[in-house]
């Protein structure tokens, strides 16, 4: 009998994530567009994460443990990322043991960095996941981000910091 995490039991598991791609930010103060969304850097995440399949749902906890480079351009430097996330797997095939999926996923956190990477600021964070794909082969699920999209954002003295990541990668996760 082959394993089935999607069988609609409660099925934990963990993995880790690797992305790259690019980010751009930009400022607005009293409502007022203020500049920004000029330059696009080259950014990189590496997270943990792990949680439970039901069924085709799955509920998610990532952390990269200052292991999130908004910005590879200067100022350099790691930041902390967080976020809890809730994601569909839509079936798409079934080959033998191999089963593909259109993950669709949502999820809200936040990203906080030294003075040279996030100013020192703590950011609220949106992660939206439209496109891509899942491979279930056992116990091992493939999950490719084409991209991940995250918009983070902070207010300091009446003035909001604006970021938005565009990451392609993927993520490998065993579960139990």
């Amino acid at each position: 009998m082959k394993f089935n995490p999607f069988d609609g039991n409660a099925h934990p598991y963990a993995g880790v994530m690797l992305a790259g791609g690019f980010m751009t930010g930009g400022i607005s103060g009293n409502t007022v567009f203020t500049g920004g969304f000029n330059t696009f850097r080259g950014g990189l995440l590496l997270a943990l994460h792990g949680g439970v399949y039901l069924g085709n749902h799955q509920l998610s906890f990532e952390i990269s443990p200052v292991t999130y480079w908004p910005s590879l351009a200067s100022p350099p430097g790691p930041a902390f990322e967080m976020s809890a996330n809730y994601g569909y797997m839509v079936p798409l095939t079934e080959m033998g043991d191999i089963r593909i999926f259109w993950p669709i996923r949502f999820g809200l956190g936040m990203a906080a960095g030294p003075d040279l990477n996030l100013l020192g600021l703590a950011f609220f964070q949106v992660r939206l996941d439209l496109i891509g794909v899942a491979v279930q082969v056992g116990h091992i699920v493939f999950d490719f981000h084409l991209p991940t999209f995250r918009y983070a954002l902070t207010d300091k003295s009446g003035v909001q910091v604006h970021l938005l990541d565009w990451l392609f990668g993927a993520s490998i996760g065993y579960v139990f």
